[in-house]
């Protein structure tokens, strides 16, 4: 699962890969040390409704489900994300 994440003109690249991996590519120092923090720390989150533990806890690493809710909460920090390989239909029409 692919992402393209973009903040001003930073621009990052997201694969989850299976648990406890995911790849980023990142050309800004900064930029990848956040992500790197982001992508391990443990995050908490309500449960579900009908499951009576109240909150979960997982690192967005632990799992695809647990990689893309991660993805879509970057939306707090200002970053626009977009799932999918941006690279298909670089060059078209150029």
């Amino acid at each position: 699962m692919k992402f393209e994440v973009q903040h001003g003109d930073h621009v990052a690249h997201v694969e989850w890969q299976g648990p406890g991996r995911v790849a980023l590519e990142v050309e800004d120092e900064s930029q990848k040390a956040f992500f790197e923090r982001y992508f391990n720390t443990e995050q908490s989150y309500m449960a579900a409704a009908g499951n009576h533990e109240g909150m979960t806890h997982e690192k967005p690493t632990d799992s695809e489900a647990a990689f893309n809710h991660a993805m879509y909460q970057l939306a707090a920090y200002a970053y626009k994300v977009r799932q999918g390989d941006d690279r298909r239909g670089r060059g078209a029409g150029k």
